[in-house]
């Protein structure tokens, strides 16, 4: 394995965090409320276009409201849930449809505060908290990109327009809590902190599909005291929920994952599930931006399975190979985000956010390659996943699978160059200590080093 070199990042002045932070996150919330205000005096809000009462986060209060009223065995029960989730939706047009609670209960748990508090203030922070966690993140991720100061802007304005970022932030999805804590552990790598780097990553075993490769990169780069970090984190919280609810309330989670799986690319229209509606745009496979949902828009329910776990493997080969021959950890944990992403079962749009994670680690080695040829690839990722999110209803191909292919491919070619330009560095080197030694030897000045040995060294 190439020798993992730490390019370890100067210390962060606190002063211009904090000013960068709190400065953006503020102008993104005031224009996030400014466009929410004029698409209600435009009229757009007289259905459920702007209805924050319908948005993703209700399922997050939901559960937090169950732990707050002591039904914290109720959290994965299907016919509670849209119970419940009903009653903070209010009136809607049609039949209300449930989004199942699919996160591990500690996240409920540590939402309890916001269900003290009525639904629409509970959102606007939650809101205001997701813009906080996108400028942090923005923040490592513009350093790490090192574009200077024109193309420090072109991204941020790019990242802050991209479909994935708008709606994680519209429907107060936990997209950019994913994205704030693999930029920090992947930060906290960089400069060695291999433990707390772990720790990050057990929160952000929310989904922990979207870990797998990543975990694998820690593994093949022999970073124990990483995954050490990992499984105390998941130890402790598991460990957090015990008080409340037993180890019977993760059977039940299990048991929806499981049940969740099963649904993933066969609900094209509304189903019920025991007299439950459930929300059907969650598993149509038009909405599935993984290789999941990208073979069963293709083939067959019977050939859609194999395909996409043959696929799987590929694109985890593919970040393993990356791993092994990389000389800096940023790579490889840039391509297992993307990898995660393409082999979760589930991964819809607002997910991709975390994507712009493996975006900015690209670019910070563009020039391995083609100073243009990244860049420009990357401006053909965000149009093929604008493009896609509606192209999927008429045309059978989701366009951004094969956007986050090219990305990992991206990744592969850097790394590749990169350990062919160390293999010739490494072969100069031997050169010039064969001849070294040859100068000091009057019997071996006049022969030259045989072919072999110049492949073996």
């Amino acid at each position: 394995m190439a020798a993992t070199t730490m390019k370890e990042s100067p210390p962060v002045p606190s002063r211009r965090l904090r000013s960068y932070v709190l400065g953006n996150a503020f102008a993104l919330y005031l224009g996030l409320i400014a466009a929410y205000v004029a698409g209600h005096l435009a009229g757009a809000g007289s259905g459920d276009l702007l209805n924050i009462r319908t948005t993703d986060f209700a399922q997050y209060y939901a559960a937090a409201s169950m732990i707050l009223h002591g039904h914290i065995g109720a959290l994965y029960n299907l016919s509670a849930t849209w119970h419940l989730q009903r009653q903070i939706a209010g009136p809607t047009h049609g039949v209300f449809a449930v989004i199942p609670y699919l996160y591990p209960p500690y996240f409920a748990l540590a939402l309890v505060p916001l269900a003290l508090l009525p639904y629409g203030l509970a959102y606007l922070i939650w809101l205001a908290c997701n813009c906080l966690m996108l400028s942090l993140a923005m923040f490592f991720l513009e350093g790490a990109a090192d574009l200077g100061r024109r193309g420090t802007i072109a991204f941020r304005l790019l990242a802050l327009a991209s479909l994935p970022i708008l709606l994680a932030l519209g429907l107060g999805q936990v997209s950019l809590l994913l994205l704030v804590l693999c930029t920090l552990a992947l930060v906290a790598l960089r400069r060695g902190y291999d433990r707390a780097a772990g720790g990050l990553l057990a929160v952000a075993s929310l989904k922990p599909a979207y870990l797998l490769p990543v975990l694998l990169v820690l593994l093949l780069t022999r970073r124990r005291r990483a995954l050490e970090g990992y499984l105390a984190g998941v130890a402790v919280l598991i460990a957090a929920v015990l008080p409340f609810s037993g180890l019977g309330i993760y059977a039940g989670y299990l048991r929806l994952l499981r049940l969740d799986e099963s649904w993933q690319g066969g609900a094209n229209g509304g189903f019920w599930y025991h007299g439950v509606p459930i929300s059907s745009a969650t598993y149509a496979p038009q909405w599935n931006q993984s290789l999941a949902g990208f073979s069963q828009l293709l083939l067959p329910h019977s050939t859609a399975g194999p395909l996409y776990l043959v696929a799987s493997l590929v694109v985890v080969l593919a970040v393993a190979w990356i791993a092994w021959k990389a000389p800096s950890i940023t790579l490889p944990f840039g391509a297992a985000i993307a990898a995660g992403l393409l082999i979760s079962p589930h991964t819809l749009m607002y997910d991709l956010a975390v994507a712009l994670l493996p975006a900015a680690a690209c670019l910070g080695w563009r020039r391995a390659a083609k100073p243009v040829l990244i860049p420009a690839a990357l401006i053909a990722v965000e149009l093929a996943v604008t493009i896609g999110y509606k192209l999927a209803f008429f045309v059978p191909v989701q366009l951004a699978v094969p956007a986050l292919v090219l990305l990992v491919g991206l990744f592969a070619l850097v790394t590749g160059r990169l350990a062919k330009r160390s293999a010739e560095a490494e072969g100069t080197r031997s050169l010039r200590a064969c001849a070294q030694r040859g100068s000091d030897s009057p019997d071996l000045r006049s022969r030259e080093p045989t072919r072999g040995k110049f492949q073996s060294t």
